[in-house]
């Protein structure tokens, strides 16, 4: 009997958001007795930061705490704090199994990220929302996601971010079996980390490596990578990520047999989990040592060893399934339970292991149809998203042609505002000449007699005002009535039911040139009158 779990099959390692007032840190219980003394912009990063951190042990709390910290960022009208903690309530409902909701919550995130234009925010939860994705079998979208996130990164040359979400891309190929693609995305994470000198990038991807090589059957190349993993791990001093390491060297080994060294590997695993507090750490190795010790009872033809075994077996795998079930581990949870039934089998004792799997056989079947649900979901989820997005695109189309209709009518109005403004100028300036012009001729008899020493002036005036009168004649049939009936010909050949017609711009770009002309020529007419009073002026002095 060859059954493996390998606790966090592939290393994901979910990405928060950059936040310009601190970085998450590891905090612990004791930050609650502070949050009272801080202000409330303190208290809402250490809401968050213990929320984030309550996704590893307590997520339920975790979600708790996120959902205070979403209250006070709304009150603080904080956005960026508040797309920060409805990723992390994401994270808690994803550690929680919640799936849905946690997706709910990450594209909650990204639509504050996508309003505020924080980029370097949007390709991490484009990577947060593609490990839900992969959590629900939608490989097609966790690709979509990651994808894009790996261009952003690539472009600003983010190099650590790069080589987690390039790993993810080569998860989810594996995942779909497509192993070629994996390993090509492997060594592009291998790449990023080296470029950067990532210990810690380069510890999570040698255990990646490692699971690609098991997964292929080159148990030895497993065995060198999970070996270079933990040595890489040591340096950056992660514990975790030591843990997972040796985990999966043992199942390494195990598989070639060597169940003693696989034990001692386990054994160093749980020392680790216990030292930095990891439960689930501790429940899933504990675990994959009652597996091996099933496996290794199978290969033993020694009667009372085997039963010593299987005995020993039992009880580690009864108290795994216990403590995954606590902390809400449901996936390693089903793997023991499905182990602990194989070991009662092999012990002999069959009734034992029909009652375990009676027992638990509702949860099994949850289980099973669970993970169809969540795909299931995560397809509608996914449409769901898509529907909205081709609605505001039909909306901000929409939008766009009654702006386009609303500058249509403005420029409507502005040519024919200009044509009256013109049309009235040019009847003012008529009006006031003429009445100028009979002025001097309605004289009374008391004038003849000055009128008559000063015939000769007024014959020179009146021969001026003639020629002024032919040229302002000429003017408006010519130089004022031409631009006046080019913008009237403008207004009709303006298409007002294809606003993108590319007449339109033409003729909009050419109004201002014959509004022009026509100034001019108004400025013209103006010109001659003045210059008809100048010449009276000089003659009179």
């Amino acid at each position: 009997m060859k059954r493996l779990l390998i606790p966090m099959v592939i290393s994901l390692y979910v990405l928060l958001p950059t936040h310009s007032h601190a970085q998450l840190l590891f905090l612990s219980d004791s930050v609650l007795i502070e949050l009272d003394h801080s202000t409330k912009s303190q208290k809402l990063i250490k809401l968050n930061n213990l929320a984030y951190e309550y996704a590893r042990t307590n997520p339920l709390e975790g979600m708790q705490i996120a959902h205070e910290a979403i209250k006070l960022a709304k009150q603080l009208k904080d956005s960026q704090s508040l797309a920060t903690a409805y990723g992390i309530l994401g994270i808690n409902y994803k550690a929680n199994s919640q799936l849905i909701k946690a997706l709910e919550y990450e594209h909650r995130a990204f639509d504050i990220y996508t309003k505020t234009q924080n980029l370097h925010s949007l390709a991490a939860m484009q990577v947060n929302i593609s490990s839900i994705y992969l959590d629900l079998s939608n490989y097609a979208a966790a690709l979509k996601h990651c994808q894009s996130a790996l261009k952003y990164y690539d472009s600003t040359k983010s190099f650590a971010h790069a080589g987690l979400t390039a790993r993810q891309i080569g998860t989810i190929h594996f995942r779909l079996k497509n192993y070629t693609k994996t390993l090509d995305y492997f060594n592009k994470a291998a790449d990023y980390y080296t470029t950067i000198a990532d210990t810690n990038g380069l510890a999570q991807l040698k255990n990646n490596f490692g699971i690609y090589y098991n997964a292929i059957g080159d148990y030895s190349m497993a065995i060198s990578a999970h070996q270079e993993g933990f040595e890489f791990a040591s340096k950056s001093k992660n514990f975790a990520q030591m843990g997972t390491n040796l985990v999966n060297l043992a199942n390494a080994l195990k598989n070639i047999n060597q169940f003693d060294s696989a034990l001692r590997y386990f054994d160093k695993a749980i020392e680790i989990y216990t030292s930095i507090e990891y439960p689930l750490g501790v429940a899933t190795t504990r675990g994959n040592i009652g597996l091996t010790l099933v496996d290794k009872a199978s290969n033993t033809k020694d009667t009372r060893l085997r039963r010593s075994l299987l005995s020993e077996a039992i009880h580690l795998l009864e108290q795994s399934v216990d403590s995954c079930l606590a902390i809400r581990a449901q996936d390693p949870a089903y793997e023991f339970i499905l182990g602990l039934c194989d070991a009662y089998s092999s012990k002999g004792d069959y009734k034992s292991a029909f009652m375990l799997h009676k027992k638990y056989h509702n949860y099994l079947d949850s289980m099973t149809s669970m993970e169809h649900l969540n795909s299931l979901a995560g397809v509608e989820y996914e449409l769901e998203i898509q529907s909205k997005a081709n609605k505001l695109s039909a909306l901000a189309a929409q939008l766009e042609i009654n702006k386009l209709e609303a500058n249509k009518s403005q420029k409507t109005i502005l040519i024919y505002g200009c044509l009256v403004i013109i049309l009235a100028l040019s009847i003012i300036i008529l009006s006031n000449y003429l009445k100028k012009t009979r002025s001097k001729y309605s004289t009374t008899l008391k004038d003849l007699e000055m009128l008559t020493s000063k015939s000769e002036i007024q014959i020179k005036n009146l021969t001026k005002h003639a020629e002024v009168l032919k040229d302002i004649g000429y003017m408006q049939a010519h130089q004022v009535r031409g631009p006046v009936t080019t913008l009237l010909s403008m207004a009709d050949l303006y298409n007002r039911e294809n606003p993108s017609d590319p007449i339109n711009q033409y003729l909009i770009d050419n109004m201002e040139m014959v509004t022009k002309k026509l100034d001019t020529a108004v400025q013209a007419v103006i010109m001659k009158g003045d210059s008809v009073r100048h010449y009276e002026k000089e003659n009179d002095e």
